[in-house]
């Protein structure tokens, strides 16, 4: 049979409307989850659940916050790992004075070393704050699913088994530690802030262009690199090229959001296979940010990269369990916002040499 090619023009119609149609709603979606700053959640095969009550932000108290005209200073520390020796080492080194200092630890504070409970012990006591690190979240997870353990068999999954015998180790741990300890870990934000200072604190890292509401937590304590589909990177690659410098001479800028043609949201993962995030995070602060707004992360977890300095980032895990270094910063205040840091260190014994207390 043959129809006729008037008979065809108002399903080719139908049909043209229809691809309009989803177009111009795939675009509007689009544009929505970019204004919106939605969570670049991580798929790595690693990845947990966060937990019930997870806190996500905090700030840094007010009355620890450095001015020029209060003297403080802020002592950054690194991955600690249970090294409660060269923790001490590292505070004597510092000249630690509680009237005038206040500890900023960036999380992993358990685990590998042979006390983790003298760490915290130590930390608390100088009512130091703290972000949770990905050994912290291990640990809290292993304890919960150890009093899970009472729940018949057929309702617990092969994945449940699976973390069970993951956190064997940590759980170890985790029965060494006090009631307030716990509950002191429990309570620790994943993202620790000071916006006088224009400082974030954070133990893996932070996803460019994503607000921090809507940073995912396991994503922020676990993250190493980033990964960018196809289409991200050509939309990052066209706007790099027509995009003109910012004016680092421009301080009368006001606000520091961006259009969402400047926010390509990629995908953290928890190990080198992707792009630097620390890279990432430097650039869009240079490009995007307005001078006046630009934030700085000081952040841990990888040891393999070591101390790191970025223009707006620094990492200061130097291996200290594997017998490498602790590390701090001294942070003052300079004038107009501005901060100074002075990096310390101290060496470490390798933790597989020590007796497990």
């Amino acid at each position: 049979m043959t129809v006729s090619r008037h008979r065809c023009v108002p399903f080719v119609a139908v049909a043209i409307a229809n691809v309009a149609i989803f177009i111009v709603a795939f675009l509007y979606i689009t544009q929505y989850w970019e204004l919106e700053g939605l969570a670049a959640v991580s798929n790595s095969k690693n990845r947990q659940p966060n937990p019930p009550g997870l806190t996500l932000t905090a700030s840094v108290p007010k009355q620890y916050v450095p001015t020029v005209k209060n003297g403080r200073r802020l002592l950054v520390i690194g991955d600690i790992h249970g090294m409660n020796t060269e923790l001490g080492n590292l505070l004597d080194l510092a000249k630690y004075d509680a009237a005038t200092d206040h500890v900023i630890t960036l999380g992993d504070m358990v685990n590998k070393g042979p006390d983790s409970r003298g760490v915290l012990s130590r930390l608390m006591s100088m009512n130091a704050s703290a972000v949770r690190g990905n050994h912290e979240d291990r640990l809290l997870l292993a304890l919960r699913e150890h009093s899970a353990q009472a729940a018949p068999a057929a309702e617990q999954d092969d994945t449940a088994h699976a973390s069970r015998k993951r956190n064997r180790k940590i759980l170890k741990v985790a029965k060494t530690l006090l009631p307030e300890q716990i509950t002191w870990l429990a309570g620790l934000p994943v993202i620790l802030k000071s916006p006088a200072l224009r400082l974030y604190f954070v133990h893996g890292g932070l996803v460019p262009g994503v607000k921090l509401d809507k940073q995912d937590p396991w994503a922020v304590m676990n993250m190493r690199t980033l990964r960018y589909s196809q289409e991200e990177l050509r939309r990052h690659d066209d706007h790099s090229s027509a995009q003109a410098e910012l004016d680092d001479d421009d301080d009368d800028d006001e606000g520091s959001e961006v259009t969402p043609a400047q926010k390509v949201v990629a995908i953290p993962i928890d190990d080198h296979s992707g792009e630097r995030w620390d890279k990432a995070w430097n650039k869009y602060q240079r490009k995007f940010v307005k001078k006046g707004h630009r934030q700085t992360v000081m952040y841990g977890h990888d040891a393999k990269r070591g101390f790191i300095e970025g223009k707006y980032t620094v990492g200061l895990d130097s291996g200290c369990a594997a017998g490498g270094h602790l590390t701090g910063l001294i942070v003052k205040a300079k004038g107009h916002g501005g901060i100074s840091y002075e990096k310390i260190q101290v060496p470490c014994k390798a933790a597989r040499r020590r007796k497990e207390t």
